[in-house]
């Protein structure tokens, strides 16, 4: 293990005095998925709450299903091992996979490829129509023009690892950069190529957003919030969270540890109990304010303040 993987198990780990989640009645419902003993769901997106895609490890390998608004069905993409999916929108929508994969839905059908060169396993994906930005888990990232895919490896990089994706636009696609004894970075992809600005202290784990002017940044203990030109801390009432998802500045939801979920109403995040202890790791909301939570099941709930 790195150093760098180090430091982001040990700021997860952290408990900081953190109590149980709270007890009261829960405010999510199981949705009835069957997805097998020992199922991980590891990534929520969507377009609406009529369009959601789920990816999960299941008995040592990958597995994504799609929701229509009347139920869940199992979907193959034509990469190997599909690690993350990206939806911009129904007839585009992005995966990635081991050795390079990808492939993109448009409404009917999976178009396959693969990065030319790249045996990496690709582990997040951001894409706007034919503009395409990858991560591998390495201090590079991909990029797909509507020609040909570029590599793009600065010095601001070096010894870091970019994990996860985020964007509005082709040309406003973010990423948090964590190293050791610096605070963290998010790197924004221009469409030619990467900017850097420093956020605050602690790691980031993911991001999410509505909009260039709605984002936000979660790291294991806090969150950051950008309104478009500043980064402000915004705290949360539980630590250990592990995915954010926004569906309106007044609707987001963080996951983690022990059944934490937390929810922010435009003003403030507070708990939401939601009735288990399993560890949550993905998350969803609609703009409609249908929201999804899920670890080993998948919960939802309406987000309205």
């Amino acid at each position: 293990m790195n150093k760098l993987a180090a430091l982001l198990l040990a700021l997860v780990g952290c408990d900081r005095g953190a109590a149980a989640p709270p007890a009261g009645p829960a405010e999510w419902t199981v949705d009835p998925i069957d997805l097998g003993a020992g199922a991980i769901v590891d990534g929520l997106t969507g377009t609406s709450s009529h369009d959601v895609w789920l990816t999960a490890a299941v008995d040592g390998g990958r597995v994504v299903l799609h929701f229509d608004g009347t139920g869940w069905h199992v979907v193959e993409p034509p990469v190997r091992g599909p690690r993350a999916l990206w939806a911009a929108a129904p007839d585009d929508v992005w995966a990635v996979g081991r050795a390079g994969t990808y492939a993109h839905y448009d409404g009917a059908t999976w178009t396959p490829g693969q990065i030319p060169d790249v045996p990496l396993d690709l582990v997040d994906v951001v894409g706007f129509g034919d503009r395409v930005v990858a991560a591998a888990a390495g201090p590079r990232v991909f990029a797909y023009d509507g020609h040909a895919w570029t590599t793009l490896e600065p010095p601001e990089l070096a010894g870091a690892a970019v994990f996860k994706l985020w964007g509005s636009s082709a040309t406003n696609v973010l990423m948090p950069i964590n190293r050791l004894d610096r605070p963290i970075t998010i790197a924004r992809y221009t469409g030619r190529w990467l900017t850097f600005e420093e956020v605050g202290a602690g790691a980031g784990v993911k991001l999410a957003g509505t909009g260039p002017g709605d984002i936000w940044l979660l790291s294991p203990q806090t969150t950051y919030h950008y309104d478009g030109t500043t980064w402000t801390e915004r705290p949360v009432p539980r630590p250990k969270l592990f995915s954010i998802a926004a569906g309106a500045p007044d609707r987001a939801v963080a996951v983690g540890e022990d059944g934490a979920a937390v929810i922010w109403d435009g003003a403030r995040w507070r708990d939401s109990p939601t009735g288990t202890r399993e560890r949550l790791q993905a998350a969803y909301v609609a703009p409609d304010g249908q929201a999804w939570i899920a670890g080993a099941r998948v919960y939802r709930r309406t987000l309205r303040f």
